[in-house]
Parts: structure tokens; sequence; C-alpha cells
């Protein structure tokens, strides 16, 4: 990351209030299960009740047992924005994508050292408006040595975390008005023991203004 970059980098963290790291004792599921708690009260003997009469029953418990029928929502642990800020008088900038999950949540690092890893994607469609190289992180992943779930070396971002990219423009292309279609694909785990799946989560990017390269 050059000098000139780290500096808007860093400018954007601090006027995002920051980045704050947060770090999780004990692993996360795997397996997505929304009431783990509820299917323990399911008794064996409902094993082959029609759906529609389950369904009923599974409601009823979480109204007895005041627990909310409403489903979380990936949206509920993770929010994206982006922007694109440009050097003053020249064609080269950076794209800054935020990542925001609540307390104790996680995704998976951009690159991972064992391939059976998951990782996070981050892509850009291509455009004969610009040239964009590969997104990076402000901040190293914190790395989990031998991960009891894929017995390897696991890397993930916790809280807010801001990823970042080189972005130059074609010759002509009016720097203020610039669309990029961007996306992010991956998985978030959180203090639940829930993970959501991140398909295709297209992503606003705005015009953040300029700033001077030095």
């Amino acid at each position: 990351m050059g000098s000139d970059q780290i500096k808007v980098a860093r400018r954007y963290i601090a006027r995002n209030n920051g980045y704050q790291p947060c770090i999780v004792n004990g692993p996360h599921s795997r397996h997505g299960n929304h009431w783990p708690p509820l299917i323990q009260q399911v008794p064996s003997t409902l094993k082959g009740v029609p759906l529609f009469c389950f369904n009923l029953i599974v409601a009823m418990t979480l109204q007895s047992t005041g627990v909310s029928s409403q489903e979380p929502k990936l949206e509920d642990y993770i929010q994206f924005s982006a922007e694109y800020q440009m050097e003053n008088d020249r064609r080269g900038g950076v794209v800054l994508l935020t990542v925001a999950m609540v307390e104790g949540s996680c995704i998976y690092a951009l690159k991972q050292s064992n391939q059976q890893v998951p990782v996070t994607s981050i892509r850009v469609e291509s455009s004969d408006a610009f040239s964009i190289e590969e997104f990076i992180p402000a901040e190293k992943p914190v790395v989990k040595k031998n991960d009891p779930d894929f017995n390897a070396d696991v890397g993930k971002h916790f809280g807010k975390t801001l990823f970042w990219a080189r972005i130059t423009l074609a010759d002509g292309q009016p720097t203020a008005d610039l669309t990029i279609d961007l996306s992010v694909n991956g998985s978030i785990c959180t203090t639940d023991e829930m993970c959501f799946a991140i398909r295709d989560q297209r992503v606003p990017v705005r015009f953040g203004g300029f700033y001077e390269p030095k």
C-alpha cells in the first residue's frame, strides 16, 4: 500500500469512528442453525408429522418460550458501504469498502494459506471507464492457528473492517461521474452460533471527493 493510500485509508477509518477489532472466545458453528435450543425441545415422537403441523408446533413452542418467530437476517449483523476518492488533478485514486459487523461477528479473510478454508470475495465488474487492482485489507486479519473446524490456520476480520483497491480512470472519463458495480461474496458468523451466506451483495459506490497526493 503506497504512502498516499495509507494516509487516505487512515483518514477514512478515523472519520468512520475507527477500526474496532473484537476477538471471540470459542468456535463458531458452521451449520447455520437459527434455533438450536428449540430443536432440542421437539420430541422424537414428532418425526413423520406433516410439515404444516410441524411448523405450527414450532410456532406455538416459540410463542410459549417467548422467542421471536422472526428469523435473524444478514443485515442484522453486517452492513456495507463504499466510496471512491480521487487524487487532485490526476487519474488515480482509491475505492474504499467498509464492512461493519456487530460485536463478535466475523468474516473470512480475502486470502487463506489453505485452499480448503473459505474466503471473502470482493468483485468489481470490468469497465472501459477505469481499471482497478485487487482489494486488500487496511488491517491484517486475525489468524487462528490450527482452527479445529478446518485443521488449518484461518484468517478472519472482526468488527469494522476497511478494504481498499487502487483505481485508475480512462482518458476523458469524468472524475465524479463513475459507475462502479461492486459485489461481495462469502459468509459471516456470529456469537449466536449462526452463519449467514453473503451472496452477490451489491454495494453502491459513491464519489467521496478528492485528496492531495504527496
